[in-house]
């Protein structure tokens, strides 16, 4: 059965908790499927490519706000993450994101009303909840992270509010964000990555 979130509301059947990440979808996209059931190949050229530094066994692409404008879709923009070498194209960690500019209590209020629908719908093996200032690279910018750990991934919701100077200098705007993520990427992000 998958799950949708749409107007921020999570429609599940109410007598199921879901087990296994690929249960949730962003704008109908979920963990293991193919890419290509959504994109062209050729279409990535138009993507903002995503990288590592320490390895190229994932990588991924973020959509341009400006290329991605469904008009059924409740996101501004979504990014995904492929793996190396696989020629089905199978999505390893999927990103729905929702421009806030300057109304950053909104996007917290909406991340507080997910992360409550997940908790009910969800068997959750555990969860966490914290700031992350981004290792202090980008100024006074924050974000509010919640991580619901699944048996077979993540799911990460958390709001990020820029400083004045990235919101300047970079043209960023706070965002909400949701991303879902099999533990085969989650592992080979902390674990080679960034090594």
């Amino acid at each position: 059965m998958k799950k949708l979130l749409t107007l921020f509301i999570l429609l599940f059947s109410p007598s199921i908790l879901a087990e296994d990440i690929s249960d949730f979808q962003i704008d109908n996209i979920s963990i293991g499927e193919s890419i290509i059931k959504f994109y062209k190949e050729t279409d990535f050229n138009n993507f903002y490519p995503i990288k590592h530094p320490s390895s190229d066994t994932f990588y991924g692409y973020s959509i341009p706000v400006e290329y991605y404008k469904k008009s059924n879709s409740n996101y501004d923009t979504i990014s995904f993450i492929l793996k190396k070498n696989d020629n089905k194209f199978r999505i390893y960690s999927v990103k729905g994101m929702i421009l806030y500019p300057q109304n950053f209590e909104k996007c917290l209020d909406q991340k507080e009303i997910v992360t409550k629908e997940l908790k009910k719908e969800f068997k959750i093996v555990n969860d966490q909840s914290y700031e992350d200032d981004f290792g202090n690279q980008y100024g006074s910018s924050i974000s509010y992270v919640t991580n619901f750990i699944l048996n077979d991934g993540m799911i990460r919701i958390f709001c990020s509010k820029w400083d004045k100077n990235n919101t300047r200098s970079k043209n960023w705007t706070d965002t909400f964000n949701i991303a879902v993520s099999s533990n085969e990427y989650l592992n080979w992000l902390e674990n080679e990555a960034y090594k």
